[in-house]
């Protein structure tokens, strides 16, 4: 049996914790340790509102990214300010939202 899509997208935001603590300089040493606490079933259930809300993404729309992360039960703490760091880091942008990207379409291609 394969690698479960819940896991392979759980790897990946793992990653993208990891590549932000990376560019943070300390800031947010915590956040690949606070996302790995999240089940598969969470972090799938959060791809699913990204693909849901694509738009988001196509429009590379930071402001409506965090109303709807911040809406969402289950999320931790650390993920809007990590959000508001990538923000504020023009050449974070480009590998953050083709991070968006892969979540909202990896999931959207397992629905099919």
């Amino acid at each position: 049996m394969g690698e479960t899509v819940g896991s392979f997208l759980k790897t990946k935001l793992v990653n993208m914790g990891k590549w932000i603590a990376q560019h943070s300089m300390g800031e947010f040493d915590d956040l690949p340790s606070v996302l790995d606490k999240l089940t598969e079933i969470e972090v799938t259930i959060l791809a699913e509102h990204l693909a849901e809300n694509k738009s988001i993404i196509i429009h590379e729309d930071w402001q409506a990214l965090l109303q709807r992360v911040s809406d969402l039960p289950n999320v931790p703490s650390l993920v809007p300010p990590a959000i508001q760091y990538v923000r504020s880091e023009q050449s974070l942008h480009e590998k953050f939202w083709r991070y968006m990207q892969l979540f909202a379409s990896v999931v959207n291609s397992n629905a099919q």
